[in-house]
This record gives C-alpha cells, sequence and structure tokens, in this order.
C-alpha cells in the first residue's frame, strides 16, 4: 500500500511542477497588456473553474493571465499551439514536442490527480516527460521542475509529506442557489 501511494505522490510532485513551469513558460510568451490569448474553448473551461473558485460569475481583473492558474494538461497544450508563432525559432521545435508529451500524458495527470487507479506506465511516462522539460524544452527556466527532480534525487521520501489539493478530488461543482439555510425545528421545508 505504502508503495502505492509514493507513487502517486512522486506522480504529483511531477505533474504539479511541469504544470507550473509550463505556465510560467506561456506567460513568458504573452506580450505584456495583452488581455485575451487562450483558445475559446480554453478560456471558457478556466473561466468557469475560476469562477467556481471565486464565487463570481464576473471575469478576471488580469484577463487570460488569471486564468492560467485553472488550466491542466490538455488545455496548456491547447495555450501553447495557439503562442507557437511566439516561441523563438530554435526552441519551437522543442518546445512543441514537449507539448505532444504533455497532451499524450494528461490522462496519467488526470488519473493522478483525480485519485483513480494507476497505469502501469504512468510514472515512467510522466518522469520522462519531466526530464524533457527538465532539459529546457519549453521557453523560459524549469525552475520547479529541475528542483523536483533535484529533491527526489536527493531524498526520494520527501513526496510522503505531500499532500494532493483536496479541490482536484472533488469533481463535483457548486450549484448556486438562494434557498435559505433550514432551520431544524421546521419539518417543512422542501
Amino acid at each position: 500500500m505504502t508503495d502505492h501511494v509514493a507513487t502517486r505522490l512522486t506522480c504529483f510532485a511531477l505533474v504539479s511542477a511541469i504544470e507550473d513551469d509550463a505556465r510560467s513558460s506561456i506567460a513568458s510568451l504573452v506580450d505584456p497588456g495583452r488581455d485575451e490569448f487562450l483558445p475559446l474553448d480554453v478560456r471558457a473551461k478556466a473561466r468557469l473553474r475560476w469562477s467556481n473558485d471565486h464565487e463570481s460569475d464576473g471575469d478576471p481583473a488580469d484577463g487570460d493571465s488569471s486564468l492560467l492558474a485553472y488550466l491542466d494538461f490538455a488545455d496548456l497544450s491547447k495555450a501553447f499551439d495557439a503562442l507557437a508563432p511566439a516561441i523563438d525559432a530554435s526552441l519551437r521545435e522543442r518546445t512543441l514536442e514537449c507539448v505532444r508529451n504533455i497532451l499524450l500524458t494528461s490522462d496519467a495527470r488526470n488519473r493522478v490527480c483525480h485519485s483513480r487507479p494507476l497505469e502501469t506506465d504512468d510514472f515512467p511516462r510522466l518522469y520522462d516527460l519531466a526530464r524533457l522539460v527538465e532539459r529546457g524544452s519549453m521557453p523560459g527556466t524549469p525552475t520547479r521542475t529541475r528542483e523536483t527532480m533535484k529533491r527526489l534525487t536527493e531524498d526520494p521520501t520527501y513526496v510522503l509529506h505531500l499532500r494532493i489539493p483536496e479541490f482536484w478530488m472533488n469533481s463535483a461543482t457548486k450549484i448556486r442557489h438562494n434557498l435559505p439555510a433550514p432551520d431544524f425545528d421546521d419539518t417543512g421545508f422542501i
């Protein structure tokens, strides 16, 4: 049982680091002052996640930049595709290869983050992707991925202290309503 937990938490550490570095990379590709740069479907999903998190029907103040934290692997790959012309030509092919690998590992990411049963190749695929990111296959510096890989090498047990955030495990969205809180003395509340 402990091996299963350690594997899941190691995968989570890799996923979290890769996602953070990919978001930073995307942010580095966006021209300052540009409010919208995400594909429409990605923006719609991210806005929904953002509004559920902030209990608001409005839009974030910083436009798409505020939505980057609400993108998962598949969304990140679509954002990279949309920003491909902004990637330096010398790095473009390596970045797009990395993006293809991000997309291919999105199912593994979902199994890890949503507490679904892992498949035998999930850890090796995520580890290989982390190595690819660590080698600088995206614009910017992969700080989190390098730090995570270093920590895994020096002390693999550090992942046993990680916790997967509860909001990733809860797939149900909040349902908004204007009903009053029930009074337990009344039995007629329907």
